[in-house]
């Protein structure tokens, strides 16, 4: 009911101005970043045009991340002039990744970074690794890494990245321990549930179910590449959330701090 209520609630902002006013800039905002999109390879890309429709998503809730990430989909093959490629199944997959944005960050209370977020947690029922104990344990994980790798002949890039995210724990990033989880489990749940539901599950089988790759070629080469690829963009991807999406709520209510006022002014009258 909770989810019902969730998508209800968003489709009603479509009858705020705002929504509308914001919501067509942000979808400006993503067309102009997937002109910026790192093409790896034929199949793997690198774009950050999902910021703008994960804005969308924490501002506007999933109805309306749903429709505008069916529109920048196919505005985007208008401004590449590719609309000869256009495939609703694709446009199903930018539209269900926006929706997940929605669901996950909707009504979010971004954290901002500044000093005082990292100072040390004196809190005993806290569960802080600090000193000694953080360094121990990012020594675990390059053991195991290690050893995954030696056993299953692991990637070399996952095993350089997953050393290097040891290495920064132990020294610095165990005080992320002391922000506030809640808020940083829905960014992390809302970019790991895109890639697996959206990056790993449904573009293969569509490029499968469209005879662009063969049932052999997805499971051997396609998935274990994007699984590679989304194992060492999803953290970067998070990161680039916790950052950018404080600043635009900060934004937001600014800009439309006055309206709210006047809003709460006549349903008190």
């Amino acid at each position: 009911m909770a989810i019902l209520r969730m998508f209800r609630d968003s489709a009603l902002e479509f009858k705020k101005l705002r929504c509308i006013t914001v919501t067509a800039m942000l979808i400006a905002l993503n067309l102009a970043l997937k002109t910026a999109t790192i093409n790896i390879t034929d199949d793997l890309k690198i774009s950050f045009s999902f910021l703008a429709l994960a804005a969308i998503g924490m501002l506007f809730g999933p109805t309306v991340s749903f429709l505008s990430g069916v529109i920048t989909d196919i505005l985007g093959l208008l401004v590449a002039n590719t609309i000869g490629a256009f495939n609703p199944l694709f446009t199903l997959v930018e539209a269900v990744g926006a929706m997940l944005y929605g669901l996950f960050l909707y009504k979010l209370k971004p954290i901002k970074f500044d000093k005082e977020t990292f100072k040390p947690n004196t809190d005993p029922n806290t569960m802080l690794l600090s000193g000694i104990n953080a360094k121990l344990f990012s020594l675990l994980i390059v053991g195991s890494v290690l050893a995954l790798k030696y056993i299953y002949n692991i990637d070399n890039l996952f095993v350089i990245y997953a050393i290097i995210v040891a290495v920064l724990y132990g020294c610095f990033l165990y005080r992320l321990a002391v922000l506030p989880w809640k808020q940083l489990l829905r960014v992390i749940g809302a970019k790991f549930s895109v890639a697996v539901i959206c990056n790993i599950i449904m573009n293969p089988f569509i490029m499968f179910i469209s005879d662009f790759w063969s049932w052999e070629v997805m499971w051997a080469v396609k998935i274990p590449a994007r699984l590679v690829k989304n194992a060492i963009q999803v953290p970067v991807d998070c990161v680039l959330l916790m950052i950018v999406l404080f600043p635009i709520m900060v934004a937001y209510n600014r800009i439309f701090k006055n309206q709210d006022m006047k809003e709460r002014k006549n349903k008190n009258k």
